[in-house]
């Protein structure tokens, strides 16, 4: 990797959705390109939450991008701390 690289290597347009409020619903991470009407399924979050009802994902942060896909840490309102958790999931 040369100098600069970490941060193309990170620079990714994507987001966590969920359900408003308390409201029924699933979270997930979604890749958009922006300038398009294509949104592609990247992950779904439920083994993140869990038996952990209070945790409600709120923003992810790009760590790296490998063989293995996208890693990210994820963020939580309503956990102790954001409970933060790093996940890997399929690069776009």
């Amino acid at each position: 990797m040369q100098r600069g690289d970490e941060r193309k290597a990170c620079r990714v347009r994507k987001g966590v959705t969920g359900p408003t409020a308390d409201g029924p619903g699933r979270y997930a991470v979604y890749w958009w390109e922006g300038d398009s009407d294509n949104v592609r399924f990247l992950r779904d979050l439920a083994d993140i939450i869990g038996n952990h009802r209070e945790r409600k994902p709120e923003a992810l942060l790009p760590l790296d991008k490998g063989s293995s896909g996208l890693r990210v840490l994820i963020l939580s309102d309503g956990a102790e701390e954001g409970a933060p958790t790093a996940v890997t999931m399929p690069a776009p």
